[in-house]
């Protein structure tokens, strides 16, 4: 919910950018390419074009050369296009995406047949079972990187008796994996001048992996997406990287420093690391970094094993209403890449995971003139030691003019004298405490920020920059007064804010009603956006609109289902996570009693029409409030959040399975045996509601993962 809400206010800001920048030299689609790295990168952007009338598209960057681009997929309308940019530090860059009848020609450096795949970097081979047999660097002499195949290890497991999803059993895992999964098939899954790919297929009982390794064209890393739908019980699932470097120690990222720690033991084995682990060769010539984008939990197996912990559902419960021994069943979705580097680990590792976890993103936007050209960066630092951790407003006082910026040493090593420039220069700066509090005066020189940092130092600075010449143009948005007549029951008063700013526009609310949807006529301004902040009160529906004097069928989501949910298997319900925009969320509501419902929240969403508009006649659809607004065109084609359809629940258990899911619930299995009759399964949508003896008040707990 959160990288939906976030998704639509960088829309908003890179179209307020976008507006500044030169396009008018595109014979197609402009889009403009954002790096939020304070580093210039040469990486892969993905796009999701919408009814381009043409099989192929080419790309072209500022200068009207081709880039090496290729389109994987058309569905529905909508083609999935790579392409390589190159991006300053900081900064957004231009290019033409034309629809062509032929794809990309440009001569490439990757190549993929049958079990192998190469780019400038690494020599990459599969093995039979369509695991990563082999990583070759070129750029090291050939240096084989992996003493045995990666392959997702799985273990039988029960876990611990007392805390099943918060403590593992040491002697469980200490060993090697008692199996991996079988392959089912291999196959090319792209083959283009922009990035290779292989698609495998494995199984394991029940459970079935699909993995995606690749290479990108100058790509630095081998990069691995892997899905797993998964219905083994009493089993854990750890990735094994048996890798040539061999040292008793390994480095793990801690998010604002590292640590280095030995093999695992007794008392200290499953240990947490944010973005990357890496063992360096204790030769010190060589080392190899994992770098992980949503797993924390590793050991350290050997001298040269370090394991990512991918799944974990373990044998017992916690207690009756928290069904641990039926915990990460159902689609897991995860990716890791492998990254070698020369010498220790240091800033390479750093900024490789930092690439993997902050994409090139792109917006597609209108043909114009620009006063920052067509290739711009905002600011840079003169060494990519010091990472660049936060660029936002002041906590305080956001109405200073300051920005805050937080930096951290990444190296483990002294900075003697480190540089930092943002925008057209920086007037005056402060450091600042962590909690933003003034510590002293800080040294500006020639417009740039200059400090020193001691070993994984953080130091956070308040910046006055110099007076811009150029500024983007600001959303400008007008209430719409309708015809607000119809009661607002359900949502609690105090719930109600004056004004909602989401997505960039200000929606202004009125405290006592909303309107129904009854054909009302909608008039909007040329050149501006009718954006209402409507629901559902009926489920998802698809609802006629006539928009410009046509009819369009328009998804409008439900008030009251979440716009995503796990899998619960205990309860027979499926994965998913909804498109559309989330504009509010209430955390509460009223029911028709005017009884409060605790964690029963109602959700409203951002429709957006850029002509006139004719509502439906619909009682169940509603509108909290409308705003015209007048704001930069760009949307946002680089998917930052997952879409997971409605599935089919179809996990069955095996007698056997059975008899260990009514084994799992009896009361001596568990360690919380409080409640155990009146709980048994409370727990649904994560939440149970806890009554006092005394039967008075009730308190809304949550049990997720507990």
């Amino acid at each position: 919910m959160s990288i939906n809400q976030f998704s639509g206010e960088l829309e908003a800001s890179l179209a307020s950018l976008s507006s500044l920048m030169k396009s008018d030299f595109c014979t197609g689609i402009p889009v403009v390419v954002s790096n939020s790295v304070e580093a210039d990168r040469t990486d892969l952007v993905t796009l999701l074009l919408e009814n381009v009338n043409a099989p192929f598209v080419r790309v072209y960057n500022d200068k009207g050369r081709e880039v090496k681009s290729q389109v994987n997929s058309v569905e529905n309308g909508v083609m999935e296009v790579v392409f390589l940019a190159e991006v300053k530090s900081l900064g957004m860059r231009v290019y033409d995406v034309r629809p062509s009848n032929e794809p990309c020609r440009v001569k490439s450096a990757i190549s993929i047949d049958d079990n192998v795949m190469e780019n400038q970097k690494y020599i990459v081979r599969l093995n039979r079972n369509g695991d990563i047999q082999s990583i070759l660097d070129k750029e090291d002499g050939e240096r084989e990187l992996l003493q045995k195949p990666v392959v997702p290890g799985l273990f039988n497991y029960n876990g611990s008796k007392s805390w099943p999803a918060w403590e593992m059993n040491f002697n469980e895992a200490n060993k090697e994996a008692d199996r991996i999964p079988s392959c089912v098939t291999v196959k090319i899954r792209e083959n283009g001048p922009a990035r290779v790919a292989f698609e495998v297929i494995q199984k394991d009982g029940k459970s079935t992996f699909t993995t995606v390794i690749s290479l990108a064209d100058s790509g630095e890393t081998v990069d691995v997406y892997r899905e797993i739908e998964w219905q083994s019980m009493r089993t854990m699932c750890k990735n094994r990287f048996a890798l040539t470097a061999k040292n008793s120690k390994a480095t793990f990222d801690i998010g604002l420093g590292a640590i280095k720690r030995e093999n695992m033991n007794e008392k200290l084995f499953e240990v947490p690391a944010q973005k990357w682990a890496d063992i360096t060769d204790e030769s010190g010539e060589f080392g190899i970094s994992v770098l992980s984008d949503s797993k924390h939990g590793w050991d350290k197996f050997n001298d040269n094993t370090l394991r990512l912990t991918a799944i974990h559902t373990p044998k017992r419960n916690y207690r009756i209403d928290s069904m641990q021994s039926m915990m990460d069943l159902g689609l897991n979705r995860f990716s890791f890449r492998i990254f070698s580097h020369k010498g220790d680990v240091g800033k390479a590792t750093q900024l490789q995971a930092r690439f993997f976890t902050q994409p090139l993103v792109a917006v597609e936007f209108e043909k114009h003139q620009g006063v920052l050209g067509t290739d711009y960066s905002f600011g840079g630092v003169s060494d990519n030691g010091v990472i660049v951790r936060a660029i936002k407003m002041p906590h305080h006082n956001a109405e200073s003019g300051e920005v805050i910026v937080r930096f951290n040493e990444g190296e483990n090593k002294v900075s003697d004298r480190f540089e930092f420039l943002l925008g057209e220069g920086i007037e005056k700066a402060r450091e600042l405490y962590a909690s933003e509090e003034y510590k002293g005066e800080a040294v500006v020189e020639n417009g740039r920020l200059v400090t020193s940092f001691k070993p994984y130092e953080v130091k956070t600075f308040a910046l006055t920059l110099k007076k811009p010449s150029v500024q983007g143009k600001k959303p400008v948005s007008s209430h719409i007064n309708l015809n607000y007549d119809d009661s607002l029951t359900h949502i609690p008063d105090r719930l109600l804010p004056e004004k909602i700013l989401a997505d960039g526009i200000e929606f202004k609310i009125d405290k006592n009603a909303f309107m129904t949807c009854d054909g009302q006529h909608l008039e909007v301004k040329e050149g501006k956006a009718l954006n209402l902040l409507m629901t559902s009160l009926c489920g998802d529906i698809e609802e006629k609109f006539i928009v410009g004097g046509k009819e369009k069928w328009v998804k409008i989501n439900a008030c009251d289902e979440p716009y995503a949910q796990w899998d619960l298997y205990d309860f027979g319900e499926t994965a998913y996570v909804k498109g559309g925009k989330l504009g509010y969320e209430f955390t509460h509501s009223v029911d028709e009693k005017g009884n409060t419902q605790f964690a029963k929240e109602m959700y409203f969403w951002i429709v957006s029409f850029n002509e006139t508009v004719e509502l439906p006649s619909h009682p169940d659809l509603v509108i909290l409030s409308a705003a015209e607004v007048d704001m930069p065109k760009a949307a946002l084609v680089t998917p930052l959040e997952e879409r997971v359809p409605h599935r089919e629940f179809s996990f069955k258990m095996s007698l056997k399975e059975k008899l260990w899911y009514i084994h799992s619930k009896c009361v001596w299995m568990l360690n919380d045996k409080d409640n155990f009759i009146t709980h048994n399964n409370n727990g649904k949508n994560g939440k149970r509601i806890e009554q006092t003896k005394k039967n008075i008040k009730s308190r809304t707990i949550d049990t997720v993962g507990h």
